[in-house]
């Protein structure tokens, strides 16, 4: 190769770095990180929306502010607040350390590789509006919220992995039509992860009336994942 020629394409490689063209792509062990980190999230959010939901089903009796917390998150708890009618109301949710779990931590060891996943915050605000039927009888509401969820991932024992990885996410909205009884005829996400494997990914999903997932995970240098499934068995394919 000539030395204008090598010129050339040393140049167009540079090119294609700064452009952010150059897809890196992901390893075997990389996707598999993506898909259950991806599918996990998702999950979570599905059960916010149950929380929220039999929130509502207590603001149709109590008619005013209602606050509760659950047995949340590694040993924590999710904290709720609601204040509203049946007509209307904003909701927050914060996972809040305890005594007894005073970081919102858990661990698990597969293969002699250790994962402890730990959420240093997590809290959503938002609001519901009616959105058809009469409370008391055929009632569904549009609940909606964003918020964030702050976290990291420690690896260690593995042979190439070990390290600290940023499992952070910002939710831009989530929102969902729910009865208030913990059903959730429909829903849709979208959330960003700002440098999870060194890169950053944009989160889609949405489940429709007849009960089937969708979406996509689009990464900052080309990486695309397919997101499918049912209610409560989100499938995330980086293939």
């Amino acid at each position: 190769m000539t030395p204008t020629r090598l010129a050339l394409l040393s140049l167009s490689t540079v090119a294609l770095l700064a452009s952010g063209c150059f897809e890196r792509g992901l390893n075997n062990w990389e996707k598999g990180q993506l898909e259950n980190r991806t599918a996990d999230d998702i999950g979570s959010q599905l059960e916010e929306f149950d929380a929220y939901s039999s929130g509502l089903s207590e603001i149709d009796t109590a008619r005013g502010t209602w606050d509760n917390c659950y047995s949340g998150w590694g040993g924590c708890e999710r904290c709720y607040v609601m204040d509203g009618d049946t007509s209307g109301g904003t909701l927050s949710m914060e996972l809040v350390p305890t005594t007894d779990a005073p970081v919102c931590t858990q661990a698990l060891t597969l293969n002699d590789v250790r994962y402890e996943y730990t959420i240093d915050e997590r809290q959503w605000s938002g609001s519901w509006t009616l959105f058809s039927g009469t409370p008391g009888t055929d009632a569904l509401w549009d609940v909606t919220w964003a918020g964030n969820h702050d976290a990291t991932l420690i690896v260690t024992g593995s042979d190439d992995y070990d390290g600290t990885y940023d499992s952070s996410f910002v939710m831009n909205e989530a929102s969902g039509i729910t009865d208030g009884d913990g059903n959730v005829s429909e829903w849709s996400v979208d959330y960003d992860y700002s440098g999870y494997l060194d890169r950053d990914w944009h989160v889609t999903a949405a489940m429709d009336t007849e009960g089937t997932i969708t979406g996509l995970v689009t990464g900052s240098e080309g990486t695309t994942c397919v997101i499918s499934g049912v209610q409560y068995d989100v499938i995330v394919d980086c293939e």
